[in-house]
């Protein structure tokens, strides 16, 4: 009689992990990747966000931009995610083009940093800027069955 519990004491926690193992498996829950690289899924989602600040579309950023987003710029300034919409919305970014160069991404489960250059003409709160390639650092994490970006990191500075 001591064998089968025995067995039982072993087969039943055995049994229970792997129920719980198995549940923790969610597909919805995982950061999707559509078949694409890190360099290819950041390079979408900067094009995304580059042109929503383009459109002043908020209610793009509104959506994709985490909770907890900021950015800091190299003249020693930041916004919040609140105060950078809000920016947006008011006109006090004029972006007439960009495109990126060297964009390098890596990915470690639920979170995606991208290095990347960018080549912009715009006008920032009364500043031109111009159109040489600055560096930038933009980092997205998986929240909400979508990735958000969590913070900008803009190094360009104005032209004298």
């Amino acid at each position: 009689m001591k064998r089968p519990a025995l067995a039982l004491t072993l087969i039943l926690p055995a049994l229970a992990a792997a129920s719980i193992a198995a549940g923790c498996g969610s597909s919805s829950a995982e950061p999707a990747t559509d078949g694409q690289s890190p360099r290819q899924q950041g390079t979408a989602l900067l094009t995304n966000f580059w042109t929503a600040v383009q459109n002043a579309d908020t209610d793009t950023l509104d959506e994709s931009l985490s909770p907890s987003w900021q950015l800091a710029r190299a003249d020693g300034t930041y916004l919040s995610r609140k105060a950078y919409i809000n920016e947006v919305g008011s006109g006090e970014i004029d972006i007439t083009n960009f495109s990126f160069d060297q964009v390098s991404a890596t990915r470690s489960g639920p979170s995606l940093v991208i290095r990347y250059i960018t080549t912009a003409d715009y006008t920032l709160e009364g500043k031109k800027y111009k159109g040489t390639p600055a560096p930038y650092l933009g980092t997205f994490v998986w929240e909400d069955d979508r990735w958000q970006m969590s913070s900008q990191a803009n190094f360009n500075v104005p032209v004298d």
